[in-house]
């Protein structure tokens, strides 16, 4: 999660005061899944489809801690949905890579 940490890092510095950082992670431990979804989760990792293997709610939730004051997750299934709100500004001017949208206080982060 180090470097899904640094991008959130990232994704803060960008917002605004009034901004907010949504999303969603598939989690990748202390998640129960049949046999199939196993199999294709590693395969996608595999391919860099997904990052995942390492996430976890508790993980997600200290990164977005770290860079936001007020966190909210909530785990449906094997899915940790996430908002996060009021940006810390200790990240100011982080570098964001170059295909990263910004819309006002909408960031596009799909390909971070």
């Amino acid at each position: 999660m180090a470097e899904k940490a640094l991008a959130v890092a990232r994704l803060a510095s960008a917002l605004d005061e009034g901004g907010v950082l949504f999303g969603s992670t598939i989690l990748g431990k202390h998640a129960r899944r049949n046999a199939f979804a196993r199999i294709l989760l590693r395969v996608y990792n595999r391919k860099g489809i997904f990052s995942n293997l390492e996430d976890s709610e508790e993980g997600l939730r200290g990164a977005l801690e770290k860079s936001f004051t007020d966190v909210r997750t909530e785990r449906v299934g094997t899915v940790a949905l996430f908002e996060a709100r009021g940006p810390r500004r200790g990240a100011k001017n982080l570098p964001l890579p170059k295909d990263t949208n910004i819309h006002g206080n909408v960031i596009d982060a799909t390909r971070m």
